[in-house]
């Protein structure tokens, strides 16, 4: 028996399992890509059957990359902002195995966020719900179609200030009705 990147590789006629009921084989497989398997039985004479092949079978370890070009057409990280959802947008991460299923996000007023693998949407696009006043980051993760996920990628933070500025008593701003030639003269 043989596991190889080949679509009809022949085995030798070496008996490497006696025949006494079920049979199992590990693979070995090391790397990703698509694996076959083959199979010769034969009998201690050394006559053997014809070759059976069976696979493909797609492996795949790797995670995709993670999503880039993350933005957000309505805030900019670090300006205050009393809008309480922020939309953000990214470029697609492309998975050269088994494909992009979708993505993972959070808005968290924490920097740090370990990707949960639960898929939140397919596109390239996500809206907050109302986010409460405080600094708020944008996580988001690739995640493969079986399950592999991308280091996650960040943006913000994101600003929300809703209180309105205290109005200063006593504060007097001089003659406001009287004409001046001098630049902040009453």
């Amino acid at each position: 028996m043989v596991f190889d990147q080949q679509t009809a590789t022949q085995p030798d006629a070496t008996i490497e399992v006696p025949q006494f009921g079920p049979h199992s084989a590990g693979s070995g497989i090391s790397s990703d890509g698509n694996w076959y398997f083959h199979l010769k039985t034969c009998d201690r004479a050394g006559n053997c059957a014809a070759a059976q092949h069976r696979g493909p079978y797609k492996i795949d370890r790797t995670a995709p990359p993670p999503p880039a070009s993350l933005a957000s057409p309505g805030h900019t990280p670090g300006i205050p902002s009393i809008d309480t959802t922020v939309e953000t947008t990214w470029a697609a991460a492309i998975d050269l195995l088994s494909g992009t299923a979708g993505y993972a996000w959070a808005f968290l007023q924490s920097p740090n966020w370990l990707c949960d693998g639960a898929i939140d949407g397919a596109g390239l696009d996500s809206i907050s719900p109302p986010l409460a006043p405080g600094r708020w980051y944008f996580h988001l993760c690739a995640i493969d179609s079986v399950g592999n996920r991308s280091a996650p990628a960040r943006l913000g933070p994101f600003e929300i200030e809703l209180t309105a500025p205290l109005f200063l008593d006593g504060f007097e701003s001089g003659n406001t009705t009287a004409w001046s030639a001098t630049v902040g003269a009453p």
